[in-house]
């Protein structure tokens, strides 16, 4: 992975996460700007600040380094998945079980 898709990913994550980027700056011992900046590539990331986000965000730096890892895509849509009730979630599941069953029919 590349660094600018490394910052891409960590801004990603930040925001499915829903931390500001001054909550993150308050992990980290920075402003929120700075968190800004490292974000656009600005000012560099340093190794002991990616490791106080990885932990802050819940994720290994093996996770969010790794290329296998699910794409930002699938990421945010399971994110969105997992703040639905039971029952809404029960709705959707049996609505996409429903397609994929007619689709391969």
């Amino acid at each position: 992975m590349d660094y600018e898709n490394l910052l891409k990913k960590l801004k990603y994550l930040r925001k499915s996460k829903g931390l500001s980027l001054e909550e993150m700056g308050r992990a980290v011992g920075v402003t929120g700007s700075n968190i800004c900046f490292i974000e656009l590539g600005k000012i560099p990331l340093k190794m002991q600040d990616f490791f106080i986000i990885c932990e802050t965000l819940e994720v290994s730096p093996q996770e969010v380094l790794s290329n296998s890892t699910l794409d930002l895509e699938h990421h945010g849509i399971i994110t969105q998945l997992k703040k639905l009730s039971n029952r809404d979630f029960q709705i959707i599941k049996n609505m996409i079980l429903f397609m994929y069953s007619h689709h391969n029919s």
